[in-house]
């Protein structure tokens, strides 16, 4: 649910600061920094994900 908020939020907000402050920007500005901020938690969550699988995989230790 946070995921469809987040971007929802960022752009609903972002394009009434844009519009309201008169500055001339792209609209791909806007979008880089949800982007980087998705894309870094999305391989945390791949790599947390591959490290529980070898965990669960590896033997134990007193083996």
């Amino acid at each position: 649910m946070v995921f469809l908020i987040l971007p929802c939020s960022y752009f609903i907000v972002g394009t009434i600061l844009v519009q309201t402050s008169g500055i001339d920007t792209c609209a791909r500005v806007m979008v880089t920094p949800l982007l980087a901020i998705m894309a870094a938690h999305g391989i945390l969550r791949l790599l947390n994900r591959r490290r529980a699988a070898s965990a669960r995989l590896s033997p134990p230790a007193y083996s």
